[in-house]
């Protein structure tokens, strides 16, 4: 495996929401660089789930199809998991946050 393949491996972090364990990954730079090009709309907060959120054995709950524009996998994302305001929110911020500015490093600690 080449240093590149390694380095973009994908780490997966254990996250509740209404003490449901859900597993999230940061995004890649250019799945970021997709998601702040439509940052301004609401289907943004469905694309970073949609690349964030992982199923439990840690693959892509949601795979963007390849003639599929990122709004237009935002929009699905969303019309899928059909998710209260505050939900979608907090999963979101989260794993945006987790994107800029890594894991919380104590809370792991904790874990």
């Amino acid at each position: 495996m080449s240093v590149i393949k390694r380095l973009q491996k994908r780490r997966a972090y254990r996250h509740q929401i209404d003490g449901e364990e859900i597993l999230i990954r940061s995004l890649l730079t250019s799945e970021f660089d997709l998601v702040m090009e439509i940052r301004d709309d609401g289907e943004s907060l469905g694309a970073a789930i949609g690349f964030g959120l992982l199923n439990e054995d840690q693959s892509a709950a949601f795979t963007r199809n390849p003639d599929e524009s990122v709004k237009q996998f935002g929009q699905r994302v969303l019309r899928e998991l059909d998710l209260p305001g505050d939900t979608r929110r907090e999963l979101s911020e989260k794993i945006l946050s987790l994107t800029v500015s890594g894991p919380d490093v104590d809370a792991l600690v904790k874990k």
